[in-house]
């Protein structure tokens, strides 16, 4: 689907098998390209779906849920989704659509030990002019996990001059028809104007470019960011800056693409560099909480940690439940040693990723310097739950249960630490770890 966009010209964030923060944090991207650039607004979502108490939310990979009540806090509301696209106002095309492959019968397995009974999504009301959501089937119903829906999209997408609700409807039709309808999809809509995804056929002809820009160079500079963004993913952070400099030497006012470029510096260690591209981001877009947490970030990698809180804490005036930049803000403390203050931002991370098991690992770190003992080994506790594998919460462990005297304990946990290490491929931390063992004795 992602490569289909492209070829139509869309500019993608993709995300796969991502965990809640990973999707929060490519809808807060989202939000800000549909904002620079007014285009069409285009979410699709492949995976687990479900309603609880009418509100439907999306499932994150590796996500336990076992209670009704940790929905709301270990997912991504489809609420969160559809506001995104709102609040863009994404004008003059004003045209946002939304995807919906999910409502997959029973995607906890029997994990979930639940009193209700598992529904598709709820039926949304769409209430912004030019909104479409497709459904893989009726609102409230489930269908298995086939993925027919979007082989039957994808069949159809690039078709020249085909309406966008008479593709909805060929698809819904053929699925119908091919299942006997057990599978039915359905889309709600609100003033749709007309809309192909290409339009070069026929019918609908896009809106005339900004007076400062060309089409082609339009097009053209997305092609660059979006090649950009490939090269980023494939580790070449040097072709990816060349091509983000293409993209803001065609387009000056691409704020997306001067933070990506920041990015791919602070990839390379280029902190300085990165922090420039990060200010000609917020000049251009002073509401952008990403490139406010990423300059934060890479103020913290040159040691300016009172920059870098000064940067999370506007990025999280401007998004207050950005639990990366609670995270970051945390570490920042840390270093500051203002222990308190870190464990308190830790503490709000945590309550917007529960999942999280490097935010329970730090607060530990943050409790050993005040001495709370009992504290810090229950969130290393949490922290290895969250991740068995994780050898530096291990480590930390065996070190308190050393000081408390706890010896078989910490022996324990210095030998799993030593092993996920050799594994890991750490020889320092392993011959540490081994260390640490030895001096036990």
């Amino acid at each position: 689907m992602a490569k289909a966009f492209r070829r139509l010209g869309f500019e993608v964030i993709q995300v796969l098998d991502g965990n809640q923060e990973q999707m929060e944090t490519a809808l807060n991207c989202f939000n800000e390209k549909l904002k620079q650039q007014n285009g069409v607004g285009v979410f699709y979502y492949a995976g687990h779906g479900v309603q609880v108490k009418g509100e439907n939310y999306l499932i994150p990979v590796n996500v336990n849920l076992t209670q009704e009540g940790q929905v709301k806090y270990r997912t991504l509301p489809l609420e969160m989704v559809i506001s995104t696209m709102e609040t863009a106002n994404n004008k003059p095309n004003n045209i946002n659509i939304i995807i919906l492959d999910s409502c997959n019968n029973d995607p906890f397995s029997g994990s979930w030990n639940r009193s209700f009974n598992i529904q598709g999504l709820a039926p949304i009301q769409t209430t912004r002019s030019g909104s479409l959501i497709a459904y893989a089937t009726q609102p409230g119903k489930t269908v298995d996990d086939s993925g027919l829906f979007t082989v039957r999209i994808l069949e159809k997408i690039e078709q020249p001059g085909l309406d966008v609700l008479d593709l909805f409807r060929q698809v819904g039709q053929e699925i119908a028809e091919g299942t006997g309808s057990e599978q039915v999809p359905a889309i709600t809509l609100s003033s749709l104007p007309d809309f192909s995804f290409n339009p070069s056929g026929a019918g609908f002809l896009p809106p005339p470019p900004p007076p400062t820009s060309t089409r082609t160079e339009r097009l053209t500079a997305i092609q660059f960011y979006n090649r950009g963004n490939d090269k980023r993913e494939q580790g070449d952070y040097q072709g990816a800056i060349e091509d983000y400099t293409q993209a803001v030497t065609l387009k000056p006012d691409y704020a997306v693409a001067y933070h990506d470029r920041g990015f791919a510096r602070d990839d390379l260690g280029d902190y300085l560099g990165a922090i420039e591209d990060y200010n000609q981001a917020i000049r251009l877009n002073p509401d952008y909480a990403n490139a406010y947490n990423n300059r934060g970030a890479a103020r913290s990698n040159l040691e300016d940690y009172e920059g870098a809180i000064v940067d999370y804490t506007q990025a999280i005036k401007l998004d207050p439940d950005y639990a990366v930049a609670y995270h970051n803000r945390g570490n920042a403390r840390y270093n500051l040693e203002d222990y308190e203050g870190a464990i308190a931002d830790y503490t709000q991370s945590i309550r917007f990723n529960p999942d999280n098991a490097v935010a329970y690992h730090n607060r530990g770190l943050a409790r050993y310097e005040l001495g709370d003992y009992e504290g810090e080994i229950a969130d290393y506790d949490q922290a290895i739950r969250l991740d068995p594998d994780y050898a530096e919460a291990y480590y930390n462990r065996g070190l308190t249960y050393k000081i408390q005297g706890k010896i078989e304990r910490a022996r324990a946990d210095f030998l799993k630490a030593a092993d996920l290490y050799r594994q890991q491929g750490n020889k320092e931390w392993y011959e540490d770890a081994i260390y640490q063992l030895l001096r036990l004795e």
